[in-house]
């Protein structure tokens, strides 16, 4: 399971996300944050954009891999859920059984 799961965090399963259906307020974040990215790069001399975007880049990619240990850990954690659930089943009564 553990091969899937990172074959699948790390789009190595060929899903595309389908931003058609982001939320409104979504989308709208995105826009504003393209933006103000174009007016920031306005701004700046082409050497301090080379700086720039190396920065944005790091930033990008650590927030890449953030996500993916939080689906991670968001999995297995819906797993653990699931699994106790199994394992409780037996305190779990029917009305008109049993007491």
């Amino acid at each position: 399971m553990g091969n899937i799961l990172r074959a699948f965090a790390f789009n190595e399963l060929e899903l595309e996300p389908a931003t058609e259906y982001d939320s409104e307020e979504t989308k709208a974040a995105r826009e504003k944050a393209d933006r103000l990215e174009d007016l920031f790069l306005e701004t700046l001399q082409a050497e301090q954009r080379g700086a720039y975007e190396q920065f944005r880049d790091a930033q990008l990619e650590e927030e890449y891999l953030y996500n993916i240990d939080r689906l991670i850990l968001g999995y297995r954690l819906g797993v653990l859920m699931t699994m106790e659930v199994f394992t409780d089943r037996e305190r779990l009564t029917i009305r008109g059984e049993g007491h």
